[in-house]
């Protein structure tokens, strides 16, 4: 009986969360439409999920700020300090043989977006040969990005 139940109950929301980057976007009629409850911080907090909030036409965002990015412009500027020539990143080839004889070694940590264990093993896998490839590569493994 307790196996029972719990399939039953296996799937229903247990409590709601706030991600920690999403926003929706809503003119001020957004409390007439979706129920909103006070976040633990205060925030307002849709009790709609993000499925819900886009099926009713809401715009949802997730503004997240990636330590990569910072770690990239880091880079140039310390390339340009020591070598004084700063780096073009839109220059940089997309194909580059070696760059991806290296990914597919899956020997990737540090490499933004596939250097989870989870992530190397795939890469490991479907050996990508181009950017193409590693979209695709990222695709399967977070759909998100």
């Amino acid at each position: 009986m307790l196996f029972r139940i719990a399939e039953r109950l296996d799937g229903i929301p247990r409590h709601i969360a706030m991600h920690p980057c999403g926003v929706l976007l809503s003119n001020p009629t957004l409390h007439d439409r979706t129920p909103v409850e006070e976040s633990a911080l205060g925030f307002p907090m849709s009790q709609f999920d993000k499925d819900d909030v886009e099926a009713m036409g809401l715009l949802k965002l997730d503004v997240i700020g990636v330590r990569m990015q910072s770690a990239m412009a880091h880079t140039v500027d310390e390339i340009a300090r020591t070598t004084g020539e700063r780096p073009d990143l839109e220059a940089v080839p997309r194909d580059d043989p070696a760059t991806f004889e290296l990914i597919r070694t899956s020997r990737t940590l540090g490499c933004f977006q596939i250097e989870s264990p989870g992530q190397r093993e795939l890469i490991g896998r479907l050996q990508p040969r181009d950017l193409d490839d590693l979209v695709i590569d990222i695709s399967l493994f977070r759909p998100g990005p």
